[in-house]
Parts: structure tokens; C-alpha cells; sequence
């Protein structure tokens, strides 16, 4: 008669430091996502409005342009309505700042995504394009300057500590990105807005350009300014945030700088799209009345 041979168990032993560090692991990833989730919050001004403004350019473009809700300018602006409050007034912005990618794509999509949407569902003689085009230039060079000097390390974390300025330097923004894509969407002319794309493009490669070099010589080693700020605050070591947040990626600045000039050449490609379409159904004849 066989007898059972004893079974072996394998135990992991766990030593005291690998207990420490996943105590301290999951209790400083439970201290930021409590912080986060207190910054998780959504603008109800911004909100308020811009159902105002939806209000408003509802009863001017169907009053006085005759033009219904379901046609390509409303959809076209009230589209770029929708992704302006996700981008700037829901908790994604927010999340967006764990991660420097994330935040670069989130800035890239209010910035060069948002502002020709809303400028093409405008109607075209609302928008004069033989006029303003020193402003949107001065507004280019000074949405480049600024953006550049937005994420230097020393002014971030100026701004981080006074979220009024922040506030402020993102509307400035926002408005001067609404002029900078205004000759590229109302202008007739193919060479005048290939032009100013090839302007913006050049302007805005410095910043680009620091951010691909900044990551490249720290070697991945740099983190989200944001999350840099909150780890500071929660006295979280530097060094514990990338095992706390285990999906940042290495070269986080150069895949942002990276993100930021295809998602700005891919707007400008889409944008001269809508408008090559928009400028063909304008010039369909309507068939004249017996």
C-alpha cells in the first residue's frame, strides 16, 4: 500500500522592508487619489456660460442667418462648445495634470482643436478676413511666448501657488489661440493659410522643442510639474511618485512634445478640410424660382 506523498506548499516569505514598502506604496497612492478626488471638480460657471452662449448663438443664427440647428456650422460649434467644458471645466483637466502627456494632449486639444471648431461654425460674414491680420499675428507670437513660458519649471510652480494668475494666463490663451486660427479658417486665400499654418508651426517649435530636449537630458527622470507640486505638499519623496503611479512613462516630456506637434499638424489639416467644404457648399448655386 502506497502511502501520500506530503504535500509542498511554496510560501512566499515576506520580509519586513517589502511590507513597509507596499504599506507605504498603497498608503500614498490612497493620499493623492483622496487629494485628486478633491480637485475633481466641475466648473459651473464655465458651464453657465457657455449655455448662455450656445443660447445666444442659437437665436442670432437661426433668427437672423436662417440657419437650422442641424446644419454643419451649429453642429461644428456646438461641438467645439462640448469638448471646450471636457477640456476646461470637467475633472479630465484635472487628470490630466498626473501625467505630462496627458496634460500636453488635453492643452493641445483646447488650444488647436477648439478654436477653429467654434471659428467655423461662425457664419462667414460674421468673421471679415482681409481684417485683423496684424492681430493675429501679434496674438501668435504672443500665444507662443506665453505658452513657452507657461511650462518653464520656475513659472509653473509660481502659478501652482496662485491659482487667480493661472486662471487668467489660461484665458489670455484661449483667446489669443482664437485669433491665431482666425486667418487660417476665414481666409480665402490657399497660400495666405498655408502660410500662417507654417508660421504657427515655426513659432510654436521652441516650446515643442523643449520639452523633447528637457526629457531627453534628464533622462526620463522628470515628472508632471502638477503631480510634482502635490507629492511636495503630501511630502511624498520624488522618488516614491513613479511607484505610486506606475504608468508613467519614462520619457514623459518627449512624448508630450512629441504629442503636441502632430496634434497641432493634425488641426490644421482638419481645419483646412471643414473649410474647403464649407467654402464648396457656399459656392452650390440655388436653383433659381420660376
Amino acid at each position: 500500500m502506497e502511502t501520500a506523498r506530503p504535500v509542498q506548499l511554496k510560501v512566499k516569505v515576506i520580509t519586513a522592508q517589502t511590507r513597509h514598502k507596499i504599506y507605504v506604496k498603497r498608503t500614498s497612492r490612497r493620499i493623492i487619489m483622496m487629494a485628486l478626488a478633491g480637485e475633481l471638480k466641475w466648473n459651473i460657471f464655465l458651464l453657465l456660460t457657455l449655455i448662455i452662449t450656445a443660447i445666444v448663438y442659437a437665436l442670432f443664427i437661426c433668427r437672423l442667418e436662417q440657419v437650422k440647428w442641424y446644419h454643419r456650422q451649429p453642429i461644428l460649434f456646438y461641438t467645439g462648445l462640448v469638448i471646450l467644458f471636457l477640456t476646461a471645466g470637467s475633472p479630465l483637466t484635472q487628470l490630466s495634470h498626473v501625467s505630462f502627456t496627458a496634460h500636453m494632449v488635453n492643452m493641445s486639444i483646447l488650444y488647436f482643436l477648439v478654436p477653429p471648431l467654434l471659428l467655423l461654425g461662425m457664419p462667414r460674414n460674421w468673421l471679415k478676413p482681409h481684417t485683423g491680420h496684424l492681430i493675429s499675428v501679434f496674438a501668435l507670437i504672443a500665444f507662443s511666448a506665453l505658452f513657452l513660458l507657461y511650462h518653464l519649471p520656475f513659472f509653473i510652480n509660481y502659478l501652482l501657488n496662485r491659482p487667480t494668475i493661472l486662471t487668467i494666463i489660461k484665458c489670455v490663451l484661449f483667446v489669443s489661440a482664437i485669433w491665431m486660427w482666425r486667418p487660417i479658417t476665414s481666409s480665402k486665400n490657399r497660400e495666405d493659410t498655408k502660410g500662417f499654418a507654417v508660421l504657427s508651426a515655426i513659432l510654436l517649435m521652441p516650446a515643442c522643442l523643449l520639452f523633447i530636449v528637457n526629457g531627453m537630458m534628464n533622462g526620463g527622470s522628470g515628472m508632471s510639474p502638477s503631480l510634482k507640486h502635490l507629492s511636495v505638499q503630501l511630502c511624498i519623496a520624488p522618488e516614491q511618485v513613479h511607484l505610486i503611479f506606475p504608468y508613467q512613462l519614462k520619457y514623459d516630456q518627449v512624448i508630450g512634445g512629441i504629442a503636441m506637434l502632430g496634434l497641432h499638424k493634425c488641426s490644421i489639416v482638419l481645419t483646412c478640410k471643414l473649410k474647403s467644404r464649407a467654402m464648396r457648399g457656399n459656392h452650390v448655386k440655388k436653383p433659381s424660382l420660376p
